[in-house]
């Protein structure tokens, strides 16, 4: 229930961010660019306190167009650090995941590469077989290493 309300509060404040963005890019009377931005960066904050990663998103983005209507670098310093602060919050993403696959490829290929360690153990398996299946496995535990670092770098530059 308390997670419902955030919800309803946080679009509730996207829509009235977006209504003043609109109003203020029409008119010289309109709103002006920080009380635009004030409207962006309190529904990121609501959107920052509800904890999952759809809300975490749209805080992030909320807080980019924030930054985005910012006049000043005190205001643009508070919330790119509240970007960073997001960017940084554990989560089990996909990066989580090619993290694990990554470190069982490796174990698994330093396991088949001894043939010592395996050739005796798994029946019918030549040297060549389980020296191939090691190769394989630490092919494969680098292209999820690769797919670690490209995700948490894109995280990074989000910020």
């Amino acid at each position: 229930m308390a997670k419902e309300n955030l919800r309803s509060r946080a679009e509730k404040y996207d829509e009235i961010a977006r209504d003043k963005d609109k109003r203020s890019a029409r008119s010289k009377a309109g709103p002006t660019y920080a009380e635009v931005s004030k409207w962006y960066e309190k529904a990121g904050d609501v959107w920052a306190k509800i904890k999952d990663r759809r809300a975490v998103e749209r805080a992030i983005d909320d807080y980019k167009l924030a930054k985005e209507h910012a006049r000043s670098k005190e205001i643009e310093g508070r919330i790119r650090d509240k970007i960073r602060d997001l960017s940084l919050m554990p989560r089990r993403g996909l990066e989580w995941y090619f993290s694990v696959l990554s470190l069982i490829g490796l174990v698994g290929a330093l396991s088949f590469s001894i043939f010592s360690l395996t050739g005796h153990v798994i029946g019918g398996l030549t040297e060549n077989n389980s020296r191939l299946i090691g190769v394989f496995l630490f092919i494969i535990s680098l292209v999820f290493v690769f797919l670690y670092f490209r995700i948490k770098n894109k995280i990074i530059k989000r910020g």
